[in-house]
């Protein structure tokens, strides 16, 4: 490992988040990332990938997004040949996916993506009416036709099983959440992930929450009818839980597991959100290309410390950014858990739910 002082760095990494630029061709009204020219250079990348791929964990999930990633396309082709040779050396198992917007896929990307077994996630927020209030070009123009342009080529080229929907719900669409996603599944998305639209001007108020839980639970219903008839629909969130624990299990609230996401310059962060805001370098925990803070690169992770305890509320410091950025999501986290222990429960007298939970364990996107 070319990290400085990676051999007291021991915790495990699940998931290695790689911003690859912060370039992007669209300026989506709640993106969070600051848009500049930057591009990670094939060094910080491979040494951050490096990183991942060495320290503990038999399994592996690295993900390129931005920015908009295929701007790097050739980058990417580099890194995901790289990521692939070191996983097999490393005997680890690798899963590779890269969060788009969709509009730059073409057919030799697709193959290439397909050749490698790279998954992607199309960012769309449901129909058009949603995605175009969010969703648009520096004019101001919304993206969505450019967008459903390229979803059947992915479909197409890929399979519906290696592709999923980024569906961006925010407070002020939270009531057409569940046609929206009819909408996603009518055009032939099998895998979706529910990214609540979060940050300081879309806050979620109490009847926004409610509105998001009673949505959720007449999809659910439309999933639960859809898997008796033998026709599966995926959430992200609820394959997490039926795959390894991952949303509920204690030891994976180490924020390295799941959060572990590095810069176009090599920063090391846990939230991507709060990278991007005036107080930027509170929330870096160091660089890639140097070494770690070392109160993070020299602890290990036991649960039942004061350390560990009181971790994420030291990261985050004033606890209203804790809140901002994870109450909605924490509500659907908890959902999910209940219906991936439905499905489980399910699962030891019917054939079909054990085939599901199956099915759901190969769909890593995220």
């Amino acid at each position: 490992m070319k990290i400085s002082g990676a051999r007291t760095f021991k915790k495990e990494v699940f998931l290695l988040r790689l911003a690859v630029t912060t370039r992007c061709i669209l300026r989506c009204r709640y993106c969070f990332v600051l848009k500049s020219s930057k591009v990670m250079s094939e060094i910080t990348a491979k040494k951050a990938i490096e990183l991942s791929l060495y320290l503990p964990g038999d399994s592996k999930l690295i993900m390129f997004y931005g920015g908009e990633p295929l701007i790097c396309f050739d980058l990417l082709k580099r890194l995901i040949n790289f990521s692939i040779i070191m996983a097999k050396e490393l005997k680890k198992n690798i899963f590779l996916s890269i969060a788009t917007n969709g509009i730059l896929l073409t057919k030799e990307k697709l193959v290439f993506f397909k050749k490698t077994g790279t998954k992607i996630s199309i960012s769309i927020d449901g129909g058009l009416g949603c995605h175009n209030r969010m969703r648009v070009f520096a004019d101001g123009r919304g993206s969505f036709r450019k967008v459903y342009d390229k979803i059947n080529l992915a479909f197409r080229e890929l399979g519906a099983e290696n592709v999923s929907a980024l569906f961006g719900v925010a407070p002020s669409c939270v009531n057409q959440m569940y046609d929206n996603l009819l909408f996603l599944v009518n055009l032939g998305f099998k895998n979706i992930n529910i990214e609540p639209i979060q940050g300081p001007h879309y806050l979620w108020g109490s009847e926004e929450k409610r509105y998001f839980l009673r949505q959720l639970h007449r999809f659910a219903k439309h999933m639960y009818e859809s898997i008796i008839s033998g026709k599966f629909i995926f959430l992200s969130s609820i394959n997490r839980q039926l795959q390894n624990n991952r949303l509920s299990t204690p030891k994976r609230k180490c924020p390295f597991f799941n959060n572990l996401e590095v810069y176009p310059d090599g920063e090391i962060t846990f939230s991507p959100f709060l990278i991007n805001t005036g107080h930027r370098d509170r929330y870096i925990v160091g660089n890639i290309n140097s070494n770690l803070n070392d109160k993070y690169r020299d602890c290990l992770c036991k649960l039942d410390s004061a350390t560990c305890n009181n971790c994420w509320y030291d990261y985050y410091q004033d606890i209203r950014n804790l809140v901002v950025f994870s109450d909605i999501v924490a509500l659907r986290d908890a959902y999910s858990i209940e219906l991936a222990e439905l499905i489980k429960k399910k699962a030891s007298c019917n054939s079909i739910f054990n085939s599901y939970i199956i099915d759901a364990e190969k769909r890593v996107f995220e």
